[in-house]
């Protein structure tokens, strides 16, 4: 990848001039494109400068060109030693991330080492374990034998026992049906009596009403002889009032017409005994 462009003007006749437009820090880092860039421009400067020496023969033109060429392997010179030190720094940077990255290593190699005694030490005790679990194996291998040849045996009794036990299962079958049964009718018995007892209800709510509705009119109608009874009562009060004023009065008229008759007694007999 091109860095810049090297351009190459003539101000003189005699005189040659290059000029770099890019980026100076890529064009040092890439020294092999800048060392064949300056060999490549120090041929063309030689045929130049021989074609100019072989037409006009002026040996100044020469010692200038030679002072260009000169010039042109200083710059050489300086771009190889920024080269140099460029190249110095980068392997000092790689040297650095080598050593930790060796240092790093060290570190793992190190674990590693202590991973695998440890891997040893841990080897042994599986070894144990596995043979700790083979002889375990081996010893339920010996029982699983053992438990198939006694298993014919305890199979045939097994099966005797389930048969008995399958029949008694069927005969308490048959007797939870006949239960279910039952309970069937009785529930059926249960859900009748409700629907009596339903209509019963029925009847009473409609009897209770007819009853309360009757306890109102017979509250209305005791409320209304209540009230005639205290109107009677105050009629009787009146009447025994003028009953007792009545009474009074005819008592004062009795003593009234006593007195009065009395008295005229008295005068006939003092008349005639006066005559």
């Amino acid at each position: 990848m091109s860095t810049g462009k090297w351009t190459m003007k003539a101000r003189r006749r005699t005189k040659i001039f290059y000029t770099f437009n890019g980026q100076v820090e890529k064009l040092k880092a890439e020294e092999p494109e800048v060392i064949a860039f300056l060999r490549k421009a120090l041929d063309e400067q030689r045929a130049i400068g021989n074609g100019i020496q072989s037409q006009n023969g002026d040996d100044s033109e020469k010692h200038e060109l030679e002072i260009e060429i000169s010039k042109f392997k200083k710059t050489q010179r300086g771009i190889e030693a920024e080269n140099e030190n460029s190249k110095r720094r980068l392997l000092k940077n790689a040297l650095s991330e080598v050593e930790g990255r060796n240092q790093d290593l060290k570190k793992e190699n190190a674990n590693l080492k202590e991973r695998k005694c440890n891997v040893r030490g841990g080897k042994g005790e599986l070894q144990k374990e596995i043979q700790r679990l083979r002889e375990l194996l081996n010893e339920v291998q010996r029982g699983n034998y053992e438990l198939k040849t006694a298993s014919a045996k305890a199979q045939n009794e097994a099966n005797g026992a389930l048969q008995e036990e399958k029949r008694c299962v069927e005969v308490q079958l048959t007797l939870l049906k006949m239960r279910e049964h039952r309970f069937d009718a009785l529930e059926a018995g249960v859900e009748n009596e409700r629907s009596k007892q339903a209509k019963e209800m029925g009847e009473l709510r409609t009897t209770v009403h007819s009853l309360e509705r009757q306890k109102g009119e017979d509250d209305r109608y005791a409320r209304r002889l209540r009230k005639d009874l205290d109107a009677v009562r105050a009629a009787m009060t009146d009447l025994e009032t003028m009953n007792k004023a009545f009474q009074l009065q005819l008592a004062t008229e009795s003593k009234i017409d006593y007195f009065v008759e009395d008295h005229t007694c008295d005068c006939t007999y003092a008349l005639l005994q006066t005559r």
